[in-house]
């Protein structure tokens, strides 16, 4: 019994030890690639206009848009009318996307496009990235000039440090009209802390068994 409960103690204390790390967005030179992907071009994935729980199979578990439209995905490159966003699918959202997913994560990347114009006092635009757990902010990065092209540089790097942990990635467009597109995400989601300490309670068992 004992045994048991130094363990859980031990494990309780471990991930009290790690809530003080941080989460940081960069715009990396090259895109990392984490354990889930999702690039809208898989067979038989969902095209068009699609729910917003259409990945909730693979823990997204919504993508919600800025002004309430369903995610719509297509060849952009074609109906849009624009090559930068290469010759395969993405996901597209007016006023910039949301997504929820139903586990933590300790890390996330995405191609990100945003054709909002340059801030100025007059309007203009910008877009922001922010990454959230439970729902309070742990992460920002606001880019002043958004106008995302080939030329220029649409990833979006997210990683925790030290067990910290976050839910939810929004990406905001400010602007006259943003429209912001999304594709190569992939993402790293780590157990819930209870699950980390079942291993420990059954090690526990076992060797009160075998005393």
């Amino acid at each position: 019994m004992n045994l048991a409960k130094n363990l859980l103690i031990a494990g309780a204390a471990a991930i009290a030890a790690n809530a003080h790390g941080a989460v940081n967005i960069t715009r990396p030179a090259s895109l990392p690639v984490y354990s889930t992907t999702l690039n809208f071009d898989e067979p038989g994935g969902p095209t068009g206009p699609v729910p917003t729980t259409s990945w909730s199979a693979i823990g997204l578990s919504t993508i919600t848009t800025g002004v309430g439209s369903l995610p719509n995905v297509a060849n952009w490159a074609t109906a849009y009318g624009v090559t930068w966003l290469g010759s395969a699918n993405s996901v597209y959202g007016s006023f910039g996307m949301t997504l929820t997913f139903d586990s933590d994560l300790s890390a996330l990347a995405a191609n990100y496009w945003d054709t909002s114009s340059t801030f100025s006092p007059i309007g203009g635009g910008g877009c922001r990235i922010r990454a959230l757990n439970n729902g309070v902010e742990v992460a920002s990065l606001f880019i002043n000039n958004p106008t995302f092209t080939m030329n220029e540089n649409p990833r979006i790097d997210i990683q925790a440090t030290d067990g910290a942990v976050f839910d939810t990635v929004e990406f905001a467009g400010f602007g006259f009209t943003p429209d912001a597109f999304l594709d190569n995400i992939s993402w790293t989601a780590v157990p819930a802390p209870g699950a980390a300490l079942l291993p420990l309670v059954g090690l526990a068992g076992l060797r009160r068994r075998r005393a």
